[in-house]
């Protein structure tokens, strides 16, 4: 037995596939509920209120998925032209770096109509740069890219908790949004910008030893 693609898609057949799916996943995700000892239909029905049961919780349900939504459909894209790219969570935390420095600092004074799709565009920029290096590494010394592009996720997700609160910058930057608030003043000493930890910095090494071990493996 083997599978083949069709060559034409009822549409019938693409609107019941995702709904038929849907309900597989909650009746199999029901059977561990019910196995877990509580009730299957309030638990569903708690879920649907939480996400749903409110103007706050739905706008909180549609923030956090639309990010999942967009890379979602970005690594699709990617899969259709047989790149297998397994870093799109890192593309998206690079993205987000990027729009949140530029939204929040050097294009703050544009208009919101010229301000959010000139911020779309820079956080896809961000997130190409973020693709070529395991683009590079797989035309010039054919490493797979599932690896690096795997990798480079928990480098960009350190590198961003390094910049929220594992670096001596994110001090100076959390004195400077608590002076805004509260008017005080508070001193930091300017070469905590260029300060990283060490432990952040390993990242890097770890990504190379695996990238030198994956073109190990293709030999």
């Amino acid at each position: 037995m083997r599978f083949e693609r069709r060559e034409h898609r009822p549409l019938y057949m693409m609107v019941l596939a995702p709904l038929l799916a849907i309900v597989v996943a909650l009746a199999l995700a029901g059977i561990l509920i019910a196995i877990a000892g509580a009730p299957v239909l309030e638990a569903y029905w708690r879920i649907l209120m939480g996400a749903f049961g409110s103007r706050l919780s739905a706008t909180e349900t549609l923030t956090r998925a639309t990010p999942l939504i967009l890379t979602g459909l970005a690594a699709a894209v990617a899969f259709r032209a047989r790149l297998w790219n397994i870093g799109a969570e890192g593309q998206f935390y690079f993205g987000a770096i990027a729009v949140a420095a530029f939204g929040s600092k050097l294009l703050a004074s544009l208009p919101a109509p010229i301000l959010i799709p000139l911020l779309l565009v820079i956080g896809a920029i961000a997130g190409m740069v973020l693709i070529l290096i395991p683009l590079w590494l797989r035309l010039r010394f054919s490493v797979d890219e599932v690896v690096t592009s795997l990798i480079l996720n928990f480098i960009a997700v350190l590198f961003v908790s390094m910049l929220i609160d594992g670096s001596k910058a994110a001090v100076q930057w959390r004195a400077k949004i608590r002076s805004a608030v509260t008017g005080e003043t508070v001193e930091t000493d300017l070469f905590d910008l260029i300060e990283l930890e060490g432990g952040r910095i390993k990242s890097f090494f770890e990504f190379c030893d695996t990238a030198l071990a994956a073109r190990m493996m293709k030999q």
